[in-house]
């Protein structure tokens, strides 16, 4: 993904082969950083799906224990973002939830 925005921005043009600057150790260092920015792109898209999906879990779980409630049941009103979360926080951190493949 990185490398095809920097082809933008370049034009996409490598008219005597791949873009160099004629420094192999810069080369190495420019390649191996964009693959740790790759790396670290994946990890930081599959933490936030995690985030996610425990969040929709703890959702969910709360909705499932409000219908389980006898309706005669009077209840405070908690906004929704506070349903759950310390439940969602510390699962993702205790790493109980593992996000299901896209």
């Amino acid at each position: 993904m990185i490398r095809s925005k920097m082809e933008r921005v370049r034009g996409g043009r490598d008219w005597f082969g791949p873009a160099t600057s004629s420094n192999r150790a810069f080369d190495e260092y420019r390649e191996e950083t964009l693959k740790r920015l790759e790396d670290e792109q994946r990890e930081f898209k599959d933490f936030l799906a995690r985030l996610r999906f425990a969040k929709d879990r703890a959702e969910f779980d709360q909705f499932m224990a409000d219908r389980r409630r006898p309706s005669g049941v009077n209840r405070v009103w908690t906004p929704r973002w506070k349903q759950g979360v310390f439940r969602w926080v510390q699962a993702m951190w205790s790493g109980a939830f593992v996000c299901p493949a896209s």
